[in-house]
């Protein structure tokens, strides 16, 4: 088990708050509760501005270090206080072993997901309609809550974290038509 697996699986079994760095993603911390990991991938509690806000799944090889410190051991004091850290019961079952099987999960529970490639700063966002070996194709909607008449497709190679269950979403996804 490689070291950044090791601090993760610590700060699982600890309940701990951390900051993901991932350096070849400049600027781009993800503060969360770690809560399943093993070598290929963590999914966490993502937590914004002192409010858990969904859960995000990472490539545990693009994780350059974590970050804990006094500052984080604070926050996290913080949000288990405001009982931000319960927001873990939410969690679906999701199987962690390839993409393939992190899409299927999410595909079987209809949830709208949002998937980023960090390196190119695109941001897709949709229900998952079909998961295949190597790519996923996504129904998309537009700014206008209208749901688009094709599906993406999306290579997991271009996949640097997938967020699910978080108020954008959440939100958002109540209010999606079809184009009228």
């Amino acid at each position: 088990m490689n070291h950044i697996v090791e601090e993760i699986v610590d700060s699982i079994l600890e309940s701990q708050y951390i900051g993901i760095i991932r350096d070849k993603f400049s600027g781009n911390k993800i503060q969360m509760f770690p809560l399943i990991a093993n070598e290929k991938f963590v999914l966490g509690l993502r937590v914004r501005d002192f409010t858990a806000d969904g859960f995000v799944i990472l490539k545990v090889s693009d994780i350059t270090e974590i970050e804990r410190n006094k500052t984080s051991q604070y926050f996290e004091y913080i949000l288990k206080a405001e009982k931000q850290f319960d927001k873990r019961n939410d969690l679906i079952n999701i199987d962690l072993d390839s993409w393939e099987t992190i899409f299927k999960s999410l595909q079987d529970s209809n949830l709208i997901v949002e998937l980023v490639d960090d390196l190119d700063d695109a941001l897709d966002i949709g229900e998952v309609r079909c998961v295949d070996k190597n790519s996923l194709k996504l129904r998309c909607f537009n700014t206008i809550g209208v749901w688009d008449d094709e599906n993406i497709e999306i290579s997991y190679e271009n996949i640097t974290s997938v967020v699910f269950l978080d108020n954008y979403s959440c939100i958002f996804s109540k209010y999606l038509r079809s184009d009228e």
